[in-house]
């Protein structure tokens, strides 16, 4: 295994957070198995509503106003869309693509300048 493996493309994507997902999980539990890495998958999806609920309850002036989101949040991930992800761990660069494109969002908007 080379660290060159790790970034070649796979049907023209380069997935390497999930490849450290699978390499990582290995490692643990000393077994290629598909089901701890979609049980890894399905906690990197619980940060996506729970970083979005932070970032809107951040500013403790502002919270009352954003109860709204906070619930249009937590409705749009337990809405079964996609639910065939959770079922596959090599579907979760879906998840980490989403997750780093909050985080950097919430970068640019909270550093503005």
């Amino acid at each position: 295994l080379q660290w060159s493996t790790l970034l070649t493309p796979h049907n023209e994507h380069r997935i390497l957070p999930t490849r450290l997902v699978a390499l990582v999980s290995y490692l643990v539990t000393g077994q290629w198995n598909n089901v701890y890495e979609a049980r890894i998958s399905a906690l990197v999806f619980c940060f996506i509503p729970a970083l979005l609920v932070w970032y809107a309850l951040r500013d403790a002036a502002a919270a009352n106003g954003h109860r709204l989101l906070v619930a249009f949040a937590l409705l749009m991930s337990v809405l079964p869309f996609a639910w065939q992800n959770f079922l596959v761990g090599f579907q979760s660069q879906f998840y980490f693509l989403i997750l780093s494109s909050i985080v950097a969002i919430g970068l640019a908007a909270r550093h503005h300048q």
